[in-house]
């Protein structure tokens, strides 16, 4: 018995061989692009680091270890920079909250309510300024994240003058906003 030639079995022959390249693509490309595109933001969030000077080490790890920044570009690492400084000035927030509770010295828990209340008033102008970030209201998200700022160092001043209370978390969350502050003022050079 002989093979007998049809259309449809040249048909099925030529899409068979066809498929094959299809799904090598399909399995290896994606992996590819993916590695491509996580170097180009390693390195993109490297150089909006090395502006951030004394704070670089900071920046890396704190961008580095949210699983978002890998596809982020400059606009979300900005943002992002926003979220990872709010979410730890929530837990100070807290912190402090938790502290005024413990502490039996009246003074000391005064000044824990105040840093918390300054915390409090620190991550609304933080959040303030992502809002005005996003929409491009340049000139008045400068104005919170400086007040946001401001705030934290107030707390510093307090803490500083009575240690040895939580200075090193009051210096990480000034470095955190002083971040989101050079990268919000530099990401369209990125």
């Amino acid at each position: 018995m002989a093979a007998s030639f049809t259309h449809a079995n040249v048909f099925y022959s030529f899409f068979f061989f066809l498929s094959i390249p299809a799904v090598f693509l399909m399995i290896f490309l994606p992996s590819y692009c993916t590695a491509s595109f996580t170097v180009q933001n390693a390195e993109l969030i490297n150089k909006a680091c090395s502006y951030t000077s004394s704070y670089a080490d900071l920046c890396l790890s704190s961008l580095n270890a949210r699983p978002e920044s890998r596809t982020a570009g400059p606009t979300e690492l900005m943002l992002l920079a926003f979220d990872i400084a709010v979410a730890y000035g929530r837990g100070n927030e807290r912190y402090f909250g938790d502290l005024a509770t413990k502490v039996p010295d009246p003074t000391v828990r005064r000044m824990m309510v105040y840093c918390r209340d300054l915390y409090k008033d620190s991550n609304e102008k933080a959040l303030d300024a992502k809002g005005l970030a996003f929409v491009k209201s340049f000139q008045e998200a400068l104005r919170q994240i400086s007040w946001a700022i401001t705030g934290v160092q107030q707390c510093g001043r307090e803490l500083g003058r009575r240690s040895p209370f939580p200075v090193a978390r009051n210096e990480k969350q000034l470095g955190l906003l002083n971040i989101a502050n050079v990268l919000f003022t530099i990401y369209d050079e990125l």
